[in-house]
């Protein structure tokens, strides 16, 4: 069900009500019309900013927020009035304010209905049949909110001042006043707030206003009030697809588990077939309290070059050092060379001068040589060898993602992360368990898949989830 909410979010007083030497004791009284009639009275004691029930000129008030449920085929109406009781001791102010509200309540009633009748049989569009139920005014009435409006605040108005006022003694006649204090009791201000057709559901409406009341004798000036409010509508929830963000979420290693909770057949992809990695974790039927795992992973879909593995029987391992983390990395076929090299300087190499000796007799007389025509100058690129012998090889660590042999790594970096699961060194793989967290609350499992570098295939690391998608 949808609400209607009034808020005074800031009640200044300029001039209070009673005279100088006194101060005042504000109650908000509040009707609230849904359909066809009056569902709710609030009453409410006002106080300032420091808390106190003592009101005087200058003063700001607490703001006061209240709301009524309702359809959004209702007609809401809310009628507000501010008395100044402050006359009175506290005890007799709540008994007066509990008679005044449910004089208000009763007569804005009438006042109410008559107003809505009014309206609609000078509209044409109403029979007065008393067989009619009297919902039936709130369904027309909404037809005609802007002729209804101005109405019912007229009718209110005119209530407040004309009989409201003149019945205040009468309804805390019982009541004793202190003798020698003048009674300043009475409206500080009222108005009467109409909900916009909930057909066409706007943003809040903000008014601001300057009331002034009229003055009793004895009681200085007329009463002046600075008001802000705002009135909103919340329609009924209509169940929808959420248009926001989903919830943030990300990986966080597991450590103390139970491997059984990552006894599951896990997929890089639910959606898409064939997948890159399928890998399966089940209890080993070769030796109790132990795991088999089995491995297909797709490397070249091309040509259906994959990777298998079945190890059967594992053992769970604690804490696996792993670095964060970054993205699923796809394992590929290893090229011929791993080692690029790139382009070097342009060279041009001069030719080789001829070396020439004296002839002897005996070289006179030996047959003669072809002649070779003498080497000329050629161009060649030289290329750039991957590293130079002698200087270490760096990894960067944000980059550098390979499983690190369990009790490898130092327990002192802080780039680390350890993790339970499985390792098998022989085929350098590892299995780590993570849990994925969305508001500090383990919403789903996943399970980190990472293989080392080998002479055919590049290095592999993905994070897979169940293949049902179904959350633990």
């Amino acid at each position: 069900m949808g609400k209607c909410t009034l808020s005074f979010e800031q009640i200044e007083i300029l001039t209070k009500k009673s005279d100088s030497d006194h101060s005042d004791n504000d109650w908000l009284i509040v009707n609230w019309f849904v359909g066809d009639g009056v569902v709710r009275t609030d009453t409410i004691p006002l106080v300032n900013q420091n808390g106190s029930r003592i009101i005087n000129s200058g003063d700001h008030l607490q703001p006061v927020t209240l709301e009524v449920p309702c359809a959004d085929t209702d007609l809401v109406t809310a009628a507000f009035l501010v008395m100044n009781l402050g006359a009175y001791e506290l005890n007799e102010q709540i008994e007066a304010a509990g008679k005044i509200a449910s004089k208000y309540a009763e007569e804005a009633a009438k006042i109410y209905l008559a107003a809505a009748k009014f309206v609609i049989e000078n509209l044409g569009e109403f029979v007065a049949n008393p067989a009619v139920p009297v919902t039936v005014f709130a369904k027309l009435l909404a037809a005609h909110w802007d002729e209804f409006a101005p109405a019912i605040k007229d009718s209110v108005g005119a209530f407040v001042e004309d009989v409201l006022v003149p019945l205040i003694e009468e309804i805390v006649a019982d009541i004793l006043v202190i003798i020698g204090r003048p009674n300043c009791n009475g409206p500080v201000f009222h108005d009467v707030v109409v909900f916009r057709n909930p057909t066409w559901p706007e943003p809040p409406q903000m008014t601001w206003k300057l009331y002034t009341s009229d003055t009793r004798l004895g009681c200085g000036d007329p009463a002046r009030t600075s008001v802000h409010y705002s009135i909103e509508r919340d329609l009924d929830f209509v169940p929808q697809f959420p248009n926001t963000p989903p919830s943030a979420w990300e990986f966080i290693p597991s450590e103390n588990e139970s491997p059984a909770n990552w006894v599951h057949e896990w997929v890089s992809d639910n959606k898409d077939f064939p997948r890159a990695v399928s890998l399966k974790i089940e209890p080993s039927q070769k030796a109790s309290g132990l795991f088999a795992i089995t491995i297909e992973e797709l490397i070249d879909p091309r040509f259906q070059i994959a990777f298998s593995l079945v190890a059967d029987p594992k053992s769970p391992t604690s804490k696996l050092f792993l670095l964060p983390y970054k993205g699923n990395v796809k394992g590929a076929i290893q090229p011929w060379s791993t080692h690029p090299g790139s382009a070097a300087t342009l060279q041009v190499f001069g030719a080789k001068a001829l070396h020439t000796t004296a002839h002897s007799a005996t070289s006179a007389r030996r047959p003669a040589k072809k002649t070779v025509a003498p080497p000329k100058p050629y161009i060649a690129l030289s290329w750039k060898r991957p590293f130079t012998p002698g200087t270490p090889v760096r990894f960067a660590r944000a980059t550098f993602g390979e499983p690190l042999v369990p009790g490898g790594g130092p327990e002192e970096s802080t780039f680390l992360q350890t993790a339970d699961g499985f390792r098998l060194p022989e085929y350098d793989i590892t299995l780590a368990f993570y849990n994925v967290i969305s508001d500090n609350t383990v919403v789903a499992r996943a399970l980190r898949y990472l293989r080392g570098a080998q002479g055919a295939y590049s290095r592999a690391d993905w994070m897979l989830t169940v293949l049902t998608n179904q959350f633990l």
